[in-house]
């Protein structure tokens, strides 16, 4: 490979990037507006995506946050009481570290629970701390955003508002 066919693919790599991360910023959550599509995979590589028809609770939670392991069984124990009524995907944020397949081998979650290895969806959603939960209308739209752990009563609110008729 010549210098010249170097140079232009090295400047066609980087047209690329620059354009994938400004497409990445323009998917941002707000409050009213459509949610951003989810990056995130299964332990077993599987994606994992918003579906609309359905209210979705996105919950961001880290291994070493102790606040998020009791909310995630929270979670648990809604699912399990109120069935189909929403669906939750629970987000690990922790990367590299940490081991999710002992944590996840400890507690049978009911529903989906990923990672966002690339922290694209982190980005998305403007996470700051872990946890984090967006509340997302059957429409599509972010209904509610919760920075850290969301109360009881407001998990029975949540679950109960979206009965079936």
């Amino acid at each position: 490979m010549n210098y010249v066919s170097l140079k232009a693919l090295r400047r066609l790599a980087s047209l690329c990037l620059v354009a994938l991360l400004v497409a990445c910023q323009d998917q941002s959550a707000e409050i009213g507006k459509p949610a951003p599509p989810i990056a995130v995979y299964s332990l077993q590589d599987q994606p994992i995506n918003l579906e609309k028809g359905k209210p979705t609770l996105i919950n961001f939670w880290s291994e070493f946050c102790g606040m998020c392991l009791v909310e995630l069984r929270q979670f648990a124990k809604f699912d399990r009481q109120y069935p189909n009524r929403i669906r939750v995907i629970a987000i690990n944020t922790d990367g590299d570290r940490g081991d999710l397949a002992k944590v996840l081998a400890k507690e049978k979650y009911p529903f989906a629970v990923g990672k966002d290895q690339l922290k694209i969806t982190a980005g998305r959603y403007k996470l700051v701390g872990t946890p984090t939960s967006y509340f997302i209308d059957a429409n599509g739209n972010v209904a509610q955003k919760f920075e850290s752990i969301i109360p009881e009563s407001t998990l029975e609110q949540l679950f109960n508002s979206t009965a079936k008729p």
